[in-house]
């Protein structure tokens, strides 16, 4: 005979009768003592939802829910280790609902971060376990013109992670999530009916683009011995540089390695117009840089040309006089040309 895998097992009392409470890969099953078939025998496809009674009260219990089923079964656990038990139990079906939920659903997002603990439960009453990371349904997805649409194109991954930073930054309306959602009171999609508007403003923050930092790139000099100025070249302090400004990227690209080594090209460009130019704002230590002429960092110091207007003006007179006996000629032949197609 086969040999039948348990993932838990424990003495329970159903309907107050007690026997053997029994979970499988396939099935939960609960037997009377001292019989040898099951009583009971439960599915884990039918797994919906689970309920556990209060932390530390006398009895502890278990209450399944199934698909079409909201009432289920209840199991009361008898051992001495009934809280461990029950924990045990509630563990491996919450992951068996977790599957059920995921394969009824495919399209839901995973939904980690969500199952926080509930509120305190009143006494003597069942409270229903945080769920599972597939059980929260998703909501609607928000269109850019602020009406839900099913299949929006953020997609259902974008919306959960949408709705799970407002749910982290208000505090007030996650732990109305928690009371009315994680509760089973009502679902995802109608818990955030009508607040659309926190999901786009929370999509319009994340899609500004954030800008470079206001404060100038600026290479602090030293003094060192013989009244020289030295200035340490980091690779950090290049990559800055470049983005701040882009023309001595483009000087460095086009005379390393072929006209200028690199610690020469730099020697070069902190004592060129065009490194001047760049920290012109940075009042305290400009005076302490020997500007010269450099024929090769002096051409990048002037603007490229937009091609949107003459970077100089004409100097020559232009005669606003047309002669238009200049063409006769060309236009006499095209007068006749026409004439000719409209048989003149």
């Amino acid at each position: 005979m086969p040999t039948t895998t348990y993932l838990c097992r424990a003495k329970a009392a159903y309907k107050k009768s007690p026997g053997i409470l029994e979970l499988t890969p396939t099935h939960l099953q609960w037997t009377v003592a001292g019989k040898r078939e099951p009583n009971l025998r439960i599915p884990n496809a039918k797994a919906a939802s689970l309920f556990c009674s209060k932390e530390g009260s006398a009895q502890v219990k278990l209450k399944l829910g199934l698909v079409g089923d909201d009432a289920g079964h209840t199991f009361m656990f008898t051992s001495p280790q009934a809280s461990a038990e029950r924990e045990a139990f509630k563990k491996e079906l919450q992951n068996i609902i977790g599957m059920n939920r995921a394969s009824a659903a495919p399209s839901e997002p995973a939904t980690p971060g969500l199952s926080t603990p509930l509120q305190q439960p009143l006494p003597g009453r069942m409270t229903m376990t945080p769920r599972s990371a597939p059980s929260v349904s998703r909501a609607t997805s928000v269109s850019s013109t602020g009406r839900g649409s099913s299949g929006g194109p953020s997609g259902p991954t974008e919306d959960f992670r949408l709705r799970k930073k407002v749910l982290l930054k208000n505090q007030e309306l996650a732990s109305l999530h928690r009371e009315l959602v994680m509760s089973g009171q009502i679902t995802e999609s109608e818990f955030w009916e009508g607040r659309e508007a926190l999901l786009l403003a929370e999509a319009s923050q994340e899609s500004q683009k954030r800008g470079r930092p206001g404060q100038l790139v600026d290479p602090r000099p030293e003094s060192v011995a013989g009244g020289d100025i030295k200035i340490v070249v980091t690779p950090q302090l290049v990559h800055d540089m470049f983005e701040e400004f882009p023309v001595v990227a483009k000087a460095y690209n086009e005379t390393v390695p072929r006209q200028l080594s690199e610690a020469e090209f730099w020697k070069r460009y902190f004592q060129s117009r065009l490194f001047h130019r760049h920290r012109a704002s940075v009042r305290s230590s400009a005076t302490q840089f020997v500007i010269k002429d450099d024929p090769i960092f002096d051409k990048y110091v002037e603007e490229e040309d937009d091609g949107l207007e003459p970077r100089r003006q004409r100097d020559d007179e232009v005669d606003l006089l047309v002669n238009l006996l200049a063409t006769q000629e060309d236009h006499t032949e095209a007068c006749h040309t026409s004439c000719a197609e409209r048989r003149c």
